[in-house]
């Protein structure tokens, strides 16, 4: 155990937290001290400790080195095309999204690179304690009572998401109530589950409870399906994933609307929570072509919404995002690496399948509370890989 670098982890965690909870309640000034947790973290290869190199790192270097090397180039793919080819140009809000998506990232590396096994499950515990408390905190501060909250444990989360006691923290949750059941603290578990349906997503208890699915059948499917053929099942998965944004097109179109209302009893653009017009409507402001094979690069989507939708919000849905930011081509690559070192753990299997549930409908990749719990899951399930334990594929 590692003192010194727990408590500099801890504390770039806590500033991480604080501003989660200073946006929440509209401290807006607050909300950039975010940016300093990986700043922080750069402390950790000076720190005078014993057994200074960890040795159960290896896989977790290689999914972020290739990770990381293909988001660096569409960041600079994305500087070439949006300061040379298309017509809004280079913005602070590609500047922005460049941040979300890499910070989260190298925060990990070094995490990875110096933080062991043993003293990885006590950040997680330790992270998921201080979300916890955090909520927590947005509850008070925004004035919820009791009675709100037995409302959100209790009500139809179907036709109606709208409770005082939502949050964003419920996509959060998810990623710990899997980490829990599959190390077998049911106690934590439970709470974790009890703040997925507090948070009042839908998407966040839907995917949650498919994600749970995964993780309970996936070494029959690993051992069955995916051993002998990992390369074709990850480019399979890839190929479906293509599929599935360009579902998202036809459904944007409006195609099956009668069909879904029919199914739901809710008009989808009701049931997506105005999505999918905000969306219609993004498309018809574009100002370049369709084509868009090697992507509109990282942020394009804010420049519409920002500045010619005047719609200061997220685009709702990074899957989708990621397609036409990316480009078809780089979009599949992103699918295949990640897939790929996915299949490597039931735990890293089940926590990407609920990241790309919770892509469908929101924007987790500006959410680094989301994005540094996603990584956390991945990286512990690697170092356990490389443990011996539960090991299901390499």
């Amino acid at each position: 155990m590692n003192y010194e670098r727990l408590v500099l982890v801890y504390s770039s965690l806590i500033l991480l937290s604080i501003s989660s909870l200073a946006q929440s309640i509209g401290f807006e000034s607050l909300k950039y001290i975010r940016f300093l947790t990986p700043i922080v973290l750069l402390f950790l290869p000076f720190l005078e400790v014993k057994n200074k190199k960890i040795n159960d790192g290896k896989i977790g270097n290689k999914y972020i080195f290739n990770i990381g090397k293909l988001f660096i180039f569409i960041v600079l793919l994305t500087v070439l095309t949006n300061t040379f080819v298309y017509s809004i140009g280079l913005t602070y809000r590609n500047f922005v999204n460049f941040v979300f998506l890499l910070s989260p990232l190298f925060a990990l590396y070094l995490i990875n690179l110096y933080v062991d096994y043993d003293d990885l499950r006590k950040v997680i515990s330790f992270q998921f304690y201080n979300y916890i408390v955090i909520y927590l905190a947005e509850l008070i501060l925004k004035g919820v009572s009791f009675q709100s909250i037995l409302s959100s444990l209790s009500s139809n989360y179907i036709t109606n998401s709208s409770y005082e006691t939502e949050s964003g923290s419920s996509l959060i949750f998810g990623f710990y109530s899997i980490y829990f059941l599959h190390y077998k603290r049911y106690q934590s578990f439970v709470l974790s589950v009890l703040f997925v349906i507090l948070g009042a997503k839908r998407i966040a208890i839907f995917g949650l409870v498919l994600s749970l699915i995964v993780l309970y059948f996936y070494p029959f499917i690993y051992n069955k399906i995916i051993r002998n053929v990992k390369n074709t099942f990850c480019v399979v998965f890839a190929l479906v994933m293509l599929l599935l944004a360009n579902f998202w097109t036809i459904l944007y179109t409006g195609k099956f609307d009668s069909q879904i209302h029919d199914l739901i009893g809710v008009s989808p653009n009701a049931f997506f929570m105005g999505r999918l017009s905000r969306i219609s409507t993004f498309f018809s402001l574009l100002k370049d072509k369709d084509d868009f094979f090697l992507g509109y690069g990282i942020g394009y989507a804010e420049n519409i919404l920002y500045y010619f939708m005047k719609l200061p919000t997220p685009f709702h849905n990074d899957f989708y995002k990621f397609y036409f930011e990316f480009g078809p081509f780089l979009f599949l690559l992103w699918c295949y690496f990640m897939v790929k070192f996915a299949i490597i753990h039931p735990l890293s299997f089940s926590s990407f399948f609920l990241l790309l549930i919770l892509m469908q409908t929101d924007n987790v990749y500006t959410y680094e509370t989301v994005m540094y719990s996603f990584y956390f899951v991945t990286i512990i399930s690697f170092k356990e890989t490389l443990k011996g334990r539960k090991v299901t594929g390499s």
